[in-house]
């Protein structure tokens, strides 16, 4: 199994910033991997602007199976 470490972004959670980078990881590499088999999450951060709207930031890792391992 491979980890893939993507970052994810959100203006409404963290829920939403894992599920945008899980979502953004498949995007970016569902050529290379059969499927993603599991996450962890970590590195919460976020941003506040001047109407203090928040952004979400999370760095997700992701266990993966290449598509050359999933015969």
């Amino acid at each position: 199994m491979h980890i893939l470490t993507v970052t994810g972004f959100s203006d409404a959670s963290f829920d939403d910033a894992v599920k945008n980078a899980i979502q953004g990881g498949w995007d970016n590499h569902h050529e290379e991997f059969s499927r993603f088999v599991s996450f962890e999450a970590g590195n919460f951060k976020g941003s506040i602007d001047t109407d203090l709207k928040l952004t979400y930031s999370v760095t997700v890792a992701i266990g993966a199976v290449h598509k050359k391992h999933s015969h």
